[in-house]
């Protein structure tokens, strides 16, 4: 099957269970639920990107223990989106083929909970879009800065150093766009999301787009203060209100 790109709306997927080991015991809770502006949970910030970018159906793969929490802290999310609700451990692979049986759309979009986008130059619609009957997902891609300084060395003697340098590899940025059929009829039922790429990357079924933009993620509490910063800073602000603006 072959699908023009949708300029409008689309339905998506945040997969937000987990337990944010990495983030206790300063977070008590999903790191779904941790402040990245104030009054505003990465969550929430998630939802309204994919709403700014008219999704018309957002649903949420979501662990019951994050669910209750959600539904203690944060009730008015509930209101604005569906959640699959996994009460045993199915893995994001295995989350995914659960939610699919709900989706009617050719095409879903399906984004990490932890993982932000902010760019001029990048919607998800330029995800939705396979032009070969044979390609069944696009994966958005980008490069990011080595995490530590680099020494270089000439025998024993230091070289020269180099300030987290930018990496030559291109790495996932958890967003992409899969066949829902493909889910439904290839996916397992428990495994995992990353797995699965590889298996369909090993079948050239998956191709990739590079992202013009910023990307962040969020697996620790140093991770979360800096993407704190970044959402505060004027120059993203203002890129965040101007795609409101333009998307009404």
């Amino acid at each position: 099957m072959t699908y023009a790109p949708q300029e409008t709306s689309f339905e998506a997927i945040i997969l937000c269970g987990g337990s944010a080991i990495r983030m206790k015991p300063y977070l008590p809770f999903n790191k779904a639920l941790a402040e990245l502006a104030p009054g505003q949970t990465l969550l929430e910030h998630q939802i309204n990107w994919l709403k700014i970018n008219r999704a018309r159906q957002i649903t949420l793969a979501i662990d019951a223990k994050t669910y209750s929490d959600v539904s203690a802290f944060k009730p008015r999310i509930l209101q604005e989106v569906r959640c699959s609700i996994e009460t045993n451990k199915l893995g994001t692979g295995g989350a995914l083929r659960k939610v699919s049986e709900n989706i009617e759309t050719p095409l879903v979009y399906v984004m990490n909970v932890d993982d932000i986008i902010v760019s001029d130059n990048y919607t998800p619609q330029h995800l939705l879009q396979i032009t070969k009957d044979d390609i069944k997902g696009t994966l958005l891609v980008t490069r990011t800065y080595f995490p530590f300084g680099v020494v270089e060395t000439k025998d024993q003697y230091i070289h020269s150093f180099k300030k987290k340098p930018l990496l030559d590899y291109w790495i996932n940025t958890g967003h992409c766009v899969i066949d829902t059929e493909y889910i439904k009829n290839c996916f397992t039922e428990k495994g995992d999301l990353d797995q699965l790429l590889s298996e369909m990357a090993g079948k050239r079924l998956l191709v990739h787009r590079k992202l013009e933009g910023d990307w962040f993620t969020v697996n620790n509490i140093k991770q979360l203060e800096e993407a704190r910063k970044k959402i505060a800073n004027p120059i993203t602000q203002n890129r965040i209100q101007l795609e409101t603006l333009h998307n009404q």
